[in-house]
């Protein structure tokens, strides 16, 4: 798989995940810049945050064990966290952009603070949820909705 993301808060954004890097479009696809040399994992839809609303430079991403960040434009992508596992997925509150979400392929993995220290939320999920853990979303609807996607269902928190 490559992973692709649109960016939320500009139409005309794409981050692109190549074998030999991080490539970033301002102009639909027609000329990429090379953002990193690090390789996106490659998981059904990649595990990649892109702009958040009044951000439009946000990146967030899942590199190996890595949770890699940029909150500005022409910034590092800096490592935030090394998780126990490949991160499968990423996410983040558009509202609160310092609660940041993880997942491996058996755990949930949650940081609050600007500074990020992850901790693992998982709980009693691999009771209910037997199998990989797949992929996340945050939803910023009234109560605040993680999702969750595994082999054994759809999750909510």
């Amino acid at each position: 798989y490559t992973p692709i993301a649109a960016n939320a808060a500009s139409a005309t954004r794409i981050i692109i995940g190549g074998a030999n890097g991080i490539y970033e479009s301002f102009d639909r696809g027609d000329t990429l810049s090379l953002v990193a040399t690090r390789v996106i994992n490659q998981n059904v839809g990649g595990p990649i945050v892109y702009g958040l609303p009044g951000n439009a430079d946000y990146l967030l991403v899942g590199t190996g064990s890595n949770v890699l960040r940029r909150t500005s434009g022409g910034g590092a992508l800096t490592q935030i966290a090394n998780l126990p596992d490949s991160v499968a997925d990423v996410a983040v509150d558009p509202d609160q952009s310092s609660r940041l979400f993880a997942i491996t392929d058996e755990a949930v993995f949650h940081s609050n603070t600007s500074t990020p220290s992850f901790f693992d939320i998982s709980g009693n999920l691999a009771s209910l949820a037997p199998g990989r853990l797949r992929t996340l979303a945050f939803a910023p609807i009234t109560s605040r909705a993680l999702l969750l996607g595994a082999d054994g269902g759809v999750f909510v928190s």
